[in-house]
């Protein structure tokens, strides 16, 4: 990871070996962070990867995936304070 976080989400991906986090805040008592970041656990060394960010900071959040009946989706919906931030992960 780029920077510790503490208070932030993860979640492993419908995949099963890719985990997302988002999210949090530094533990040296930094603000809350946009970022978001991703590991592929299936690697021989797997390595932190910056990804889409949310268009706010946030902390204390939730993510959660959603699938189609034609498989699953790697697009993960960050669901805060009733809005949803769909998170940029086309690049993955």
């Amino acid at each position: 990871m780029s920077q510790n976080r503490e208070q932030g989400a993860a979640i492993l991906l419908s995949d099963l070996h890719t985990v997302l986090t988002a999210g949090g805040a530094a533990t040296d008592g930094g603000l809350s962070t946009p970022t978001a970041e991703t590991i592929d656990l299936s690697g021989s060394t797997p390595a932190w990867t910056q990804t889409g960010s949310m268009t706010y900071p946030r902390s204390y959040l939730n993510l959660v995936t959603k699938g189609s009946e034609a498989g699953p989706t790697r697009q993960p919906e960050t669901l805060t304070d009733r809005r949803v931030v769909q998170l940029d992960l086309a690049g993955m």
